[in-house]
């Protein structure tokens, strides 16, 4: 269960007015990550997270949890539903908590105590507990818990930092978990996935996956998959899928 923003003018953001992703047309024509936009300007104050990412050296900006985090952030909008199948250590629970606003509902599962103590702690630090579910249950047992359409689904596969690396997400619990979250996210909608492999991982999950994405219908699906191309050693790969239709 591992867990593990650019920015832009402030005024301007504050004029611009962010069209929903109700279709596949407005979903291709979306700008790049870091637009962050609603109706009323940024979904959270700079204050409590576009600041520190302006400030960010290169490196830090393409590791691999705030790339994706850049990159979901033009798919979230205050009063969202979210998920994050593998809460860890709340990272992710709580860039989804800040996106999804006072508003929004975040649904966060791991089968650890621990880490589920950790992710409340986190939220509870940032005032923001109130506004996720943490629930002790594997993530394939989601559709039980979840019955809202949702705007985002994450996944940071793997184990929990710090944690004991035999309790670690696997393929079958994995793909039956991600074809339950697609089936909750509303049109223009996206997952997120956080793949890990090689070392301690293995490579079971990893090509369990791709092999799955690999074949689902254009027509409903877009498969984005990432490589940190020229590094060595089994580096994580970010895939995202959006919903068309």
């Amino acid at each position: 269960m591992k867990p593990h923003r650019k920015r832009r003018n402030s005024s301007r953001q504050g004029n611009r007015v962010r069209q929903g992703a109700a279709q596949a047309a407005d979903v291709r024509s979306r700008v790049g990550p870091g637009s962050c936009l609603n109706g009323s300007g940024p979904l959270f104050h700079p204050e409590d997270g576009e600041k520190r990412v302006k400030n960010m050296g290169i490196r830090e900006k393409y590791q691999i949890t705030e790339y994706c985090h850049r990159y979901l952030r033009d798919y979230i909008r205050e009063g969202d539903v979210c998920v994050d199948a593998t809460a860890g250590n709340g990272g992710d629970t709580e860039f989804l908590c800040r996106m999804a606003g006072a508003g929004g509902r975040v649904y966060a599962f791991d089968i650890q105590e621990q880490a589920l103590r950790s992710t409340a702690e986190r939220l509870e630090r940032a005032g923001l507990r109130g506004r996720a579910e943490l629930i002790c249950a594997g993530h394939e047992q989601m559709r039980e818990y979840v019955k809202e359409p949702a705007a985002a689904a994450v996944f940071n596969l793997g184990y929990l930092p710090g944690g004991d690396h035999t309790l670690a997400t696997r393929a079958e619990t994995t793909l039956e978990a991600a074809g339950q979250a697609l089936e909750l996210l509303r049109p223009g909608g996206i997952l997120s996935l956080c793949i890990y492999s090689g070392g301690d991982t293995g490579y079971e999950e990893r090509d369990a996956l791709l092999s799955w994405l690999k074949k689902l219908d254009t027509r409903r699906w877009l498969v984005i998959v990432n490589s940190f191309y020229n590094r060595k050693n089994d580096p994580p790969l970010p895939v995202f899928v959006i919903r068309l239709e």
